[in-house]
């Protein structure tokens, strides 16, 4: 089983490039129910102040959805792969971060089924144009996309709460991709298909890669 990730904020474009992915690929886009399920119950009855307990139960349900059905596909996408252990080590403590990952990857590589993906996409944007996104994106579902395209917030981009967030991201994941050779961080900024053709020429190179070894 081979397993392509992607994470990002709101609006980063996480759903759009993994369904342009899998159509690329040729291979069925599906939405997990089981980890949907686990993820409305690690964000609706944990809460938000047990962020450890968030992030264990995100990945039980991520190893509970391989046993019952990933490992019957050669070739499979999931978004927010990451999302709880990147809150984890945002708003938590940084200083354990690799002795927390130690137990994370206990958790994805046990009993010899190792769940590791071979790509995991960080669809950088900031928190600034996550909001923005999102406004538009829900004036183009009522219709009034053509008033949107040039919306801004103004003061949002210099609220001290939201920069302070993206710095904390950056660490985070920047600490990801020195940890993890697979953990790709990418300019969501760009126009959608730039963004796209890094993340297919990065997944090829790591398909190709997992051919050779196997």
């Amino acid at each position: 089983m081979r397993l392509i990730t992607f994470d990002g904020l709101s609006g980063s474009g996480k759903y759009t490039q993994s369904n342009q992915l899998c159509d690329h690929f040729g291979i069925e886009w599906i939405q997990d129910d089981c980890l949907n399920t686990m993820m409305h119950v690690a964000e609706r009855v944990i809460g938000d102040k047990d962020l450890i307990g968030r992030m264990t139960l995100w990945i039980a349900a991520v190893r509970l959805s391989y046993q019952f059905d990933w490992h019957k596909r050669d070739l499979f996408t999931i978004n927010s792969f990451w999302r709880f252990v990147i809150e984890t080590f945002t708003w938590g403590d940084f200083d354990n971060v690799d002795l927390l990952l130690d137990a994370v990857d206990t958790l994805l590589i046990e009993d010899r089924n190792d769940i590791l993906p071979v790509c995991s996409f960080y669809l950088r944007i900031s928190g600034y144009e996550s909001s923005v996104r999102f406004i538009k994106r829900e004036a183009q579902w009522s219709g009034l996309s053509g008033s949107s395209s040039g919306i801004k917030i103004e003061g949002l981009g210099e609220n001290p709460e939201i920069i302070e967030r993206d710095n904390r991201i950056i660490k985070v994941t920047n600490h990801l991709a020195d940890r993890y050779p697979f953990f790709h961080i990418i300019d969501g900024m760009r126009p959608e298909q730039e963004v796209f053709d890094d993340i297919l020429r990065i997944s090829k190179e790591a398909l190709s890669e997992c051919e050779i070894r196997g």
